[in-house]
């Protein structure tokens, strides 16, 4: 753990999503779920026993810094989870760049519009769907480089 330095993003598995957080600073990590909403804990809080995947950031000290004081002021001034407007990889985003993204839900949504073109010509147009929401989740995850892991 002691490799990974305040901005990293911090990917964890949580059944077929991967939880995002990031690096603050000495072990804390800032993250959001919908049972504690935006919040700051240790790193092995976060990790939960499990293996944590890093893609690293090159913040010099002032960067960090910033970072820092941006992660812990959206925690006291963010909302309420939410899956599709504010999950865990769009708090992170929000850190990282100013705007809230999530690749695994873009992903959703992409596989899920495939699934619809497939679904016409399907018996069950909802599980096709469905099915290819989840395809394009995983895809999403399966093909995100990260740097190293942390066990």
């Amino acid at each position: 753990m002691n490799q990974i330095k305040v901005g990293d993003i911090l990917y964890r598995s949580k059944l077929i999503v991967q939880h995002a957080g990031v690096m603050l600073d000495n072990g804390k990590v800032l993250h959001n779920s919908p049972t504690n909403g935006a919040e700051i804990c240790t790193f092995n809080e976060y990790a939960q026993g499990k293996v944590v995947k890093v893609i690293s950031s090159d913040l010099d000290i002032e960067q960090q810094n910033q970072f820092k004081q941006k992660g812990v002021s959206l925690v006291e001034q963010a909302k309420e989870y939410d899956l599709f407007d504010f999950n865990c990889e769009h708090l992170v985003s929000l850190v990282k760049s100013g705007k809230p993204t999530s690749s695994q839900l873009n992903g959703a949504i992409v596989g899920a519009s495939v699934g619809v073109v497939i679904a016409k010509n399907s018996k069950n147009p909802l599980i096709t769907i469905g099915l290819c929401s989840v395809a394009g989740l995983l895809a999403t995850n399966l093909f995100r480089e990260y740097n190293y892991t942390v066990s």
